[in-house]
Order: C-alpha cells, then sequence, then structure tokens
C-alpha cells in the first residue's frame, strides 16, 4: 500500500512505496466499505514491516509490509492499536501482526414480561365460572365483520378479562420501622 494517505480507507503511515498490488487492495477496501488498520497508526518502521525478505542483508535491507488487517469501517474505533512483531519464534520469514481491540456489546433491552395476571386464580370454580360467563357475553362475532376488526375484538376482551379477574394480588410490604423499634429507640 505504501506511506501517504489516498483515501479514508487506507492511512498514511504505511512502509514503503505501492505498487499495482497496493491499488487492487484499496480498491477492494474500497468496495466493502472496509479500512485497513495496518496504516492507521504511526509507528517505528521495524513495527511496520511483516515479511522479511531471503535476500535481505545487512548492507540491503529488504522488508516489506504485505499483511494487512481490514475491518468493516463501522468498527474502526474499536481498534487501539496494531502492530507487527519482528523477533517471533515462529518458523516463518512473517512477523504476526498483533491488535489491541476493544469490544463494547450493546446492551439488549427485554421487554418487561406481560406477567401481571395470575392464571393459578383460574383453578378456583368461582373464577372460571366467571371468566366463562364474560367471555360468552362480551364476544361479539359477526358473521360479516372483518377479520381485523374481529381480532382486535378479541383482544380487548381478553385484557379485560385479565384485568378484571386474573390481576395478581400486590401484597404491601411491611414498613420496617414499627412501634417496637421507635420504643427501642427511645429506651
Amino acid at each position: 500500500i505504501g506511506a501517504g494517505r489516498t483515501s479514508k480507507y487506507v492511512g498514511q503511515w504505511g512502509l514503503g512505496e505501492r505498487n499495482d498490488r497496493g491499488d487492487m487492495l484499496e480498491n477492494f477496501v474500497e468496495v466493502n466499505k472496509m479500512v485497513v488498520l495496518n496504516t492507521q497508526f504511526q509507528l517505528h518502521p521495524r513495527h511496520l514491516y511483516t515479511w522479511k525478505s531471503p535476500k535481505d542483508k545487512p548492507d540491503k535491507i529488504v522488508r516489506n509490509q504485505i499483511d494487512y488487517i481490514m475491518i468493516n469501517q463501522r468498527f474502526r474505533n474499536s481498534c487501539t492499536y496494531v502492530k507487527a512483531y519482528p523477533g517471533a519464534d515462529i518458523q516463518s520469514d512473517h512477523n504476526p501482526l498483533v491488535g489491541v481491540f476493544k469490544v463494547r456489546l450493546k446492551r439488549i433491552r427485554r421487554n418487561k414480561k406481560e406477567g401481571n395476571c395470575d392464571i393459578r386464580k383460574l383453578k378456583e370454580s368461582i373464577i372460571k365460572r366467571k371468566v366463562g360467563e364474560s367471555l360468552n357475553q362480551k364476544i361479539q362475532i359477526k358473521p360479516n365483520m372483518e377479520v381485523e376488526k374481529e381480532i382486535e375484538s378479541l383482544q380487548k376482551t381478553i385484557m379485560d378479562i385479565k384485568t378484571e379477574y386474573l390481576s395478581r394480588d400486590t401484597a404491601k410490604r411491611n414498613s420496617w420501622m414499627t412501634d417496637e423499634i421507635l420504643e427501642l429507640m427511645d429506651q
């Protein structure tokens, strides 16, 4: 890819000069809306090169940046650091790339349960009979009624019955500060 910024998908801190394959990589990244992370961070050249040529000698250095970490552009700020580790003890002429990422998971908000009705009350014969009578009275299905209106009518009827007969008994909490405690405090 080379040094210097040519688009918003490639950073300005690459290594060396660009060739045809660098142009192809930039086009690929641009089409797929990705970002090349290796080029986003300013580092010493020894932390940029990812491949050392077999022809590399002390008098003629042949080192290139040919391995890249690419990520979807949406997540570009989740990466805080990318660098190559030369001298890693691996059996390859490539240097491993290491990236540091911060993963921020979205908190899923779950809808509250519609647990405001107590179905166990239907086991009582009196409530069961009242609910049945109420359903028979309130459900009014007409032969020429539209399906959507029938569904709305049924839903409204069921909600009314739930609130009327099957609502949960909310037990009020006892006050923790009782008269007995107040008397003990006075002593």
